[in-house]
């Protein structure tokens, strides 16, 4: 058992459960949580309500910026997400809030980004090439401004009434297109409030990851594997972007 303060980054919506991941601030790597509660689920890898509520005293989990003491037992990092690590089951204690003036410092370095004009990929990747050349790193941090990246945003009403999001984007010269937004937090602000994107994406940092999932069908014939944004963290500390 290792213990490893962890700073979350993302906190997103998997299959009705949760993908938490974040940054050990000792080494400044990504570690994903993997659930060790999942065995015989549909995703045994993602935590449900309960889980959270177990190991956090939340049922939606800790938030991004909460910094938090997790237990850690053997890694089980796969080809398109290296930095998964089954949790050892033992309660995650919040110790500290993670200052907005310092996420710059958690920004990734050029060499471990695989985002920008040398990316061969858009909003998703082959799962044969990743089998080929698994992925060094599949989350990203990077920050964003509304205007300077041509940041936009469609929201989609569903049958149920909630909402799917999609947002493109212009990073390092590359341009990505509807790009799905799966943070449960700001979902569940959008759900509620319809806030104003001009408000929250003006600047900001964002977490993208890669999912595990391979999706194929009839307009996609050769599985993939799905970029997502994970975490949403506006710059500034805006009043709007919560839920009382």
């Amino acid at each position: 058992m290792v213990h490893k303060n962890i700073v979350i980054l993302a906190n997103s919506r998997r299959h009705g459960a949760h993908c938490i991941a974040g940054k050990d601030l000792s080494t400044l790597k990504w570690v994903r949580p993997i659930t060790s509660f999942g065995k015989g689920r549909i995703d045994p890898d993602a935590f449900s309500d309960d889980d959270l509520l177990r190991i956090s005293g939340d049922a939606s989990g800790h938030k991004v910026l909460d910094c938090v003491k997790m237990g850690f037992g053997l890694a089980c990092g796969i080809n398109c997400q290296p930095e998964n690590c089954y949790i050892d089951g033992s309660a995650w204690e919040k110790y500290s809030q993670f200052p907005r003036d310092r996420l710059s410092d958690l920004i990734d370095s050029d060499t471990n980004c695989f985002l920008g004009k040398d990316d061969p990929y858009n909003d998703r990747i082959p799962v044969a090439d990743v089998k080929t050349t698994p992925l060094k790193n599949s989350l990203n941090l990077i920050k964003l401004n509304r205007e300077k990246n041509h940041v936009t945003l469609d929201h989609t009403q569903k049958s149920d009434g909630t909402y799917k999001h999609k947002m493109s984007f212009t990073y390092d010269t590359k341009h990505y297109n509807r790009i799905s937004v799966t943070d449960s937090y700001y979902e569940k602000v959008y759900q509620e409030t319809k806030i104003d994107d001009s408000v929250v994406f003006d600047d900001f940092f964002m977490t993208i990851g890669v999912g595990s999932d391979e999706f194929s069908g009839e307009f996609l014939p050769i599985p993939h594997h799905f970029r997502l944004i994970v975490g949403i963290i506006p710059s500034n500390d805006l009043k709007e972007y919560s839920l009382r």
